[in-house]
């Protein structure tokens, strides 16, 4: 509530809001009724807080979230319902989900038939792709779904849809031919304030010897040669096919910046190639003095690694303290009942706890570490004090196969503790309570590497 109030305060009085969404895809959740009474909650809020436009609960494909709300919104699959009379919208389709340069094509996703075929709704208010940029994700694939890239380098799918909505045809794609320069260009060539508040769009193409922008791919380096300013990896940067910062169609891009005032050259080199330079004023900050001024340190990209963090923690142990990392804190989790709440028992917090429904006959708890440990020990402490026989300790790596550990109940039946047999490796552990038996916590200790 308090979210949705300072979201509508702060942007009220901007033209370009024309409908207000209160959620995005509300039905997954195993509290339904309850959810759609938040929304509705929610949705007159937002009435009180803005008369003058309609809002409704975004993605509620699902679960009857579209009869909230003045009008229907829908994500994917939700795109083939119908609202006879009731405005409507489809909020995402798509995607793309590609690496540049892709498909000279719309990706329509669940729409394709429907726009293969003509079908036009008159009570649909309009559609929305799903995305226009590609970001940051947890799901790798999952963040390729813009029709620009993470360099901010359209795909072929943003010029078909230029193409479609401004009657502007799409350039001559390059094709495979003879490198012999890179060619440096830029969005524009001053930046005030130089402050870190503006950048510059540097890109870079590979060109034959007649100057004409070919695909192949090579490798390329943009240098400051002099003058302030910087690259997200510092004072240069390499794009190299086939990596995170790569050089694709014959094509890259970065971003620069300055936080002082000058004038920056910078300079593109690839072996055997001619080279290219640009300049870059700076204006309206502290003047850049060679010698003087703080420099830009360099900063090496380096592709970030959940597994091997994680493998490092267990090694290792955190910095700080040189201790263990518990390979439970804050992993994913589920339970047979009372799932959203299975991240209490292990959050890291002794006090808060998950209890299993009092309908729930044969409650289990399950931990995905998310990748594979070799384990030392389980431990676990009871929300309150175990009645009946103990809980059971299970791991497994691929979450089929599950293998018992012996476990030891403390005497007041508040915690147990499960050691596990030299070299034990797994990616889930599963905790398995009689009726009524709740988790305070959850620790998982991992053995000593070798």
């Amino acid at each position: 509530m308090r979210q949705v109030r300072e979201m509508v305060l702060q942007f009220r009085n901007h033209p370009s809001i024309v409908i207000w969404s209160i959620s995005n895809e509300p039905f997954f959740t195993r509290h339904a009724p309850e959810a759609r009474a938040l929304c509705n909650r929610l949705i007159t809020l937002v009435k009180e807080l803005d008369p003058t436009r309609p809002v409704c609960a975004g993605g509620g494909q699902r679960r009857n979230f579209d009869k909230l709300g003045d009008m229907a919104a829908f994500n994917g699959d939700g795109s083939h319902v119908k609202t006879p009379g009731r405005p409507s919208m489809v909020t995402e389709y798509g995607s793309v989900s590609c690496r540049r340069p892709g498909a000279y094509a719309p990706g329509w996703g669940d729409m394709k038939k429907d726009k293969e075929a003509g079908i036009c709704y008159p009570w649909r208010v309009g559609e929305a792709v799903w995305c226009g940029f590609d970001h940051g994700s947890i799901w790798p694939s999952g963040g390729r779904m813009g029709i620009v890239d993470y360099f901010r380098i359209p795909k072929r799918a943003w010029y078909w849809y230029r193409n479609a909505l401004r009657n502007i045809p799409p350039p001559e794609w390059p094709v495979e031919g003879t490198p012999a320069q890179v060619k440096l260009s830029a969005d524009k060539k001053v930046i005030s304030p130089a402050d870190g508040t503006d950048d510059v769009h540097v890109t870079v193409k590979v060109a034959d010897a007649a100057g004409r922008q070919i695909s192949n791919a090579v490798p390329v380096t943009l240098t400051v040669v002099s003058g302030p300013g910087e690259f997200p990896t510092g004072k240069s940067i390499t794009f190299t096919p086939g990596t995170d910062i790569d050089l694709i169609d014959g094509c890259a891009a970065i971003e620069f910046r300055s936080y002082y005032a000058g004038k920056t050259v910078i300079r593109a080199s690839s072996p055997g190639l001619k080279g290219d330079s640009l300049q870059i004023v700076c204006r309206n900050a502290p003047a850049y003095v060679a010698g003087r001024s703080a420099e830009t340190r360099e900063r090496p990209y380096k592709r970030f690694s959940a597994k091997e963090r994680d493998i490092q923690l267990a090694r290792y142990g955190r910095p700080e303290s040189g201790e263990k990392a518990n390979l439970a804190v804050l992993r994913p989790c589920s339970a047979s009942s009372g799932f959203q709440e299975a991240m209490r028992a292990s959050d890291g917090d002794d006090v808060s706890a998950w209890h299993p429904s009092e309908e729930d006959k044969a409650p289990w708890w399950q931990l995905d570490m998310e990748f594979e440990f070799r384990l030392d020990r389980v431990e676990v402490k009871a929300a309150g004090s175990w009645k009946g026989p103990a809980p059971a300790v299970q791991v497994s790596r691929d979450g089929n196969s599950w293998k018992d550990i012996k476990a030891v109940l403390r005497k007041d039946g508040t915690e147990l503790t499960a050691m596990c047999p030299e070299g034990t490796g797994a990616r889930y552990v599963r905790i398995r309570l009689s009726p009524g038996q709740g988790i305070a916590e959850v620790a998982v200790w991992p053995a000593d590497a070798s």
